[in-house]
């Protein structure tokens, strides 16, 4: 292919293409979706891919979609169009700014020319994600950082380190994030810390616990088995009996980490992100409960249609209802949480 630059005369166009014996084309097409010929004006060279992007979006029915069906669109669909193009191509700021308001607009509800309800900041919900490290303890990778950042093998208790690598530095944050869906299936309790780590139910951790003990092992008979009369005088009968339904390993296996987000135990990245996606809409209040909606649109009844008494907010709706409330009440749910006041989930 030969390029002629717009000052070449027409003459010298034709001798050229007699010797080479090529056609004259008077438009070049792209190639996978990238323009062959980009000029000054980079931004042209991305039109093509961006309005095929709305192009996709427009055909898809975004509110027959629930959040995990916006989430593989955005994943499957409008990320991977642009792939080739960022692979060529230096994307230009405005270019991703662009791509970044059209997957706001998928992800909060609404189309090409409406943003939806956008409840959170979109740079507030992207966070560095960490899962690798919990299921790979094989690779080269988390050889080396267990050797310099959380050598005792947990990577959710690293030590304290003066500048660390940017790369560690966004796995720990993502380990933060993820640390609370984690817990441990008991073998012989020498790593399991009853203080601060999380190891069954709801009161079993924390400041609720006021004992000299620390390890789960302390609370263990030498065989697979519990001591409850010690758990009984730490913890009272109900949770006694709750703790000692709990199935342990043999007492010559180790404690496993286990996901409590999966009814296997297994870590995956799909029940991650359903995880953090549910935490998110519930802490921040991104619900579109009754009083939620009646906070943008004038004259709407923000009352419960249940109880038919208070307003409908994320906490009415979750335990102060009554008929929420007697729900969980039959279920055996824990009453301190029932009995407290809260203004927020996220509390």
């Amino acid at each position: 292919m030969v390029c002629f630059s717009p000052n070449t005369p027409v003459s010298q166009r034709a001798v050229a293409m007699e010797l080479l014996n090529m056609k004259v084309v008077n438009s070049l097409d792209s190639y996978l979706g990238l323009s062959i010929l980009v000029g000054r004006k980079k931004s042209n060279a991305f039109k093509s891919i961006l309005n095929y992007i709305v192009n996709r979006i427009n055909s898809w029915s975004k509110r027959l979609l629930s959040s995990r069906g916006k989430e593989i669109f955005v994943k499957l669909v409008i990320q991977s169009i642009p792939t080739c193009a960022f692979t060529v191509f230096l994307a230009l700021k405005d270019v991703l700014k662009g791509l970044q308001s059209m997957i706001e607009c998928v992800w909060w509800g609404g189309g090409e020319k409406s943003r939806g309800w956008s409840m959170l900041a979109w740079d507030r919900m992207c966070h560095p994600k960490v899962w690798r490290l919990i299921n790979c303890k094989d690779t080269l990778c988390y050889k080396v950082l267990r050797a310099k950042y959380f050598p005792n093998g947990d990577v959710f208790h690293p030590r304290k380190i003066n500048k660390p690598f940017f790369t560690w530095q966004s796995i720990a944050k993502a380990a933060s994030t993820l640390s609370e869906g984690f817990g441990w299936n008991v073998g012989n309790g020498r790593s399991v810390d009853i203080w601060n780590d999380n190891w069954g139910f709801e009161g079993l951790s924390g400041s609720s616990i006021r004992l000299g003990e620390a390890w789960c092992m302390r609370i263990k008979e030498n065989k697979d088995g519990w001591k409850e009369d010690r758990i009984l005088e730490l913890y009272g009968e109900s949770m006694r009996d709750q703790i000692c339904k709990m199935p342990i390993l043999h007492n010559s296996h180790a404690d496993q980490r286990i996901w409590f987000h999966n009814p296997c135990g297994f870590f995956s990245t799909k029940t991650a992100y359903s995880w953090l996606i549910l935490k998110q809409k519930l802490g921040h209040d991104n619900l579109p409960t009754y009083d939620k909606i009646a906070s943008i649109r004038d004259g709407f009844n923000s009352t419960c249609p249940r109880c038919e008494n208070e307003r409908e907010t994320l906490i009415h709706v979750m335990k102060d209802c009554p008929k929420v409330r007697a729900v969980l009440e039959h279920g055996g749910f824990n009453n301190r949480l029932l009995n407290e006041k809260f203004t927020r989930c996220i509390d």
